[in-house]
């Protein structure tokens, strides 16, 4: 693989996450955390994918919440930032 994200498993050799295979997840967004929560949807991805995210960098004392919008699109809530003396928390936000 020369391009993409591919998670292991503790055991180092089963994979459960590959952003090059539709089935797998792709990484769709990297997200900032702001003074409000932001609730993002991904209307390119139908009712049967899940947003999920993580956190790469910064500060936070939340996860991002997963969901569907009205339509049945994935959205992704991000918490509000930890607090200003702290780097805030930053988001990479992947669809399975």
């Amino acid at each position: 693989m020369s391009h993409g994200l591919q998670i292991f498993a503790a055991d180092g050799v089963t994979k459960t996450f590959d952003s090059t295979t539709a089935v797998g997840g792709c990484v769709v967004d990297i997200v900032t955390a702001k003074s409000t929560e932001i609730t993002i949807s991904y209307d390119a991805f139908d009712s049967y994918r899940t947003a999920y995210a993580t956190i790469i960098g910064g500060v936070g004392n939340a996860g991002a919440d997963p969901g569907h919008d009205a339509n049945g699109h994935p959205t992704i809530t991000i918490p509000v930032y930890y607090g200003i003396e702290f780097d805030p928390a930053v988001y990479m936000v992947f669809i399975l």
